[in-house]
């Protein structure tokens, strides 16, 4: 199955529309941060020549990934104008500073190539989908018939059966926990 790879994303900034594509060919360099707290994406985009810097409010990924689903193979959703669009509301040109909430870590963004590209998709179906599975191992249900004795009987018959061997595991209990430390208390106060 042939897909394209790359989305077409809209770009808005006081009354300017744009998109990801025009903006690459214009010489842009784009990066986007995709939030896992806010499940949102952000676009940033810089212009060497021009000194300029330019980052978008957070974009709903439940909004990116139903125009994703919407759309068929070959990226179009048949209705224009419902692509996802990122409202640029930071610009900054060398020299600015720019106060923000919170840490930006270079480290979320990745850089990404707009331009749409036809690619090789491959296609899942349930079977597929469903082949690792496996049952789990279950052990065999064996059943137990109990005679009329009450509860203290068989508990009591329980512990003459292991007599031998609860003394020798209650001996080696006590002489473990002697010997293990559990826990340590150490004081700050000097």
């Amino acid at each position: 199955m042939i897909c394209v790879r790359s989305e077409l994303f809209d770009v808005r900034w006081l009354g300017w529309q744009s998109n990801t594509v025009t903006l690459q060919r214009a010489g842009w360099q784009l990066a986007v941060n995709h939030d896992p707290c806010r499940f949102a994406y952000q676009l940033s985009a810089y212009h060497p020549d021009a000194g300029l810097v330019m980052t978008s409010r957070f974009l709903d990924a439940a909004h990116v990934n139903e125009h994703a689903l919407r759309r068929n193979p070959f990226g179009h959703t048949g209705r224009l104008g419902e692509r996802p669009c990122f409202d640029m509301d930071h610009v900054m040109r060398r020299g600015d500073v720019l106060r923000t909430y919170g840490h930006i870590e270079p480290t979320q963004w990745m850089a990404f190539d707009a331009r749409p590209a036809i690619t090789e998709c491959t296609e899942l179906s349930f079977e597929d989908a469903t082949s690792f599975f496996r049952p789990i191992a279950v052990p065999e249900e064996k059943e137990l018939i109990v005679g009329p004795q009450t509860v203290d009987e068989a508990l009591r018959l329980i512990l003459e059966l292991q007599k031998g061997d609860q003394a020798r595991l209650r001996e080696k209990a006590r002489q473990g926990a002697a010997r293990t430390v559990h826990a340590q208390l150490v004081s700050l106060a000097a």
